[in-house]
């Protein structure tokens, strides 16, 4: 609720009186024209009549000003006394006050059922997600499985756990960009170290060719959206290559996996939404690349994503503030 009323919103409310207190002032000047009174005095007249008019309505707008006032307080403080008579446009602007407040607190209410809904929809996909790799890896360990698979399983478990953690930190209004001097190179690395293990299990070869870019943004959270997109290539790719290389102030990242349906494509941003491949080959949660969307959007980084069935999906992720983009 606002604590003042503007004066402008005052002259408003009174717009009738003002009109009809200027159309007298130019009717008294007329009649001085009209009268062969020297110009000079009749324009004099006519100004003063206007300081006058303005100086008045200064000073009723004071005291009005602080009788809404007093009446607003009475309200804040759920009053259900106040002696002393209402002005009708007064009676209006409280009224509408009033209805303001409802639809604020309409809205707000309306914001919190979705955000509530929103997470426990994140919660309910997480977790039947992050039992698969759990269920397996107890397997593994029964059937003294190898290490190397146990390990993978571990990965995806801490995969889902990030997510998780991601999830909470990007959507906390406590959570903290830090934009400084990055190198691309150094984070790209630093990911596919991380799935250098899954590489090699799956003999997926990659392409990649260090460029040396330096650019301004948030490295952990750059480091995030590469791995997500990476484990996403590695995860529907059961042979061939990903690519990874940066052209035009874009970072590209192409894998010859088993690609996206095109009527998916519109929609693969969407939280749960798994389409295609997630209903064929249960392997997609629909948080990864939401979070993805949504980070890329608070770095100022553009997302686009163009792919063609069993050929190969490729994302591309584009830095939009070019001038902080230096190549070494």
């Amino acid at each position: 609720m606002s604590k003042e009323i503007s004066y402008i919103k005052y002259l408003k409310n009174r717009k009738f009186e003002m009109l009809f207190a200027i159309f007298v002032c130019i009717i008294f000047s007329g009649l001085l024209f009209g009268n062969n009174v020297d110009a000079k005095i009749a324009v004099y007249g006519l100004v003063l009549s206007f300081v006058f008019l303005f100086f008045f309505s200064l000073l009723r707008f004071y005291f009005y000003q602080k009788k809404y006032n007093h009446i607003l307080e009475f309200i804040r403080n759920d009053s259900l006394e106040f002696s002393g008579k209402i002005d009708d446009d007064i009676s209006k602007l409280l009224i509408n006050e009033q209805e303001d407040i409802k639809r604020n607190q309409s809205k707000e209410l309306s914001d919190d059922k979705e955000n509530l809904d929103k997470m426990n929809e994140f919660y309910t996909l997480w977790a039947h997600q992050i039992k698969t790799p759990i269920a397996a890896a107890n397997l593994l360990i029964e059937d003294e499985g190898s290490l190397d698979d146990l390990q993978l399983e571990i990965l995806r478990i801490e995969d889902y756990v990030n997510v998780l953690l991601a999830y909470f930190r990007h959507h906390s209004y406590s959570t903290d960009y830090v934009f400084r001097e990055v190198s691309l190179d150094d984070v790209i690395k630093s990911v596919i170290r991380k799935y250098s293990a899954l590489f090699i299990k799956k003999g997926i070869k990659l392409n990649y060719i260090e460029r040396d870019i330096k650019l301004i943004t948030d490295e952990k959270w750059l480091g995030f959206i590469i791995e997500q997109i990476l484990s996403n290539s590695l995860k529907y790719t059961d042979k061939g290559e990903i690519e990874i290389r940066f052209s035009n102030e874009e970072l590209i990242i192409r894998d010859t996996g088993i690609g996206i349906q095109e009527s998916d494509l519109p929609r693969i941003f969407e939280l749960g939404f798994t389409g295609f491949n997630g209903r064929i080959y249960s392997k997609s949660t629909g948080i990864g690349l939401n979070l993805v969307k949504s980070i890329s959007d608070r770095l100022n980084i553009d997302v686009k994503v163009d792919s063609k069935i069993s050929e190969f999906t490729e994302v591309r992720l584009k830095f939009e503030n070019i001038s902080n983009l230096t190549k070494m």
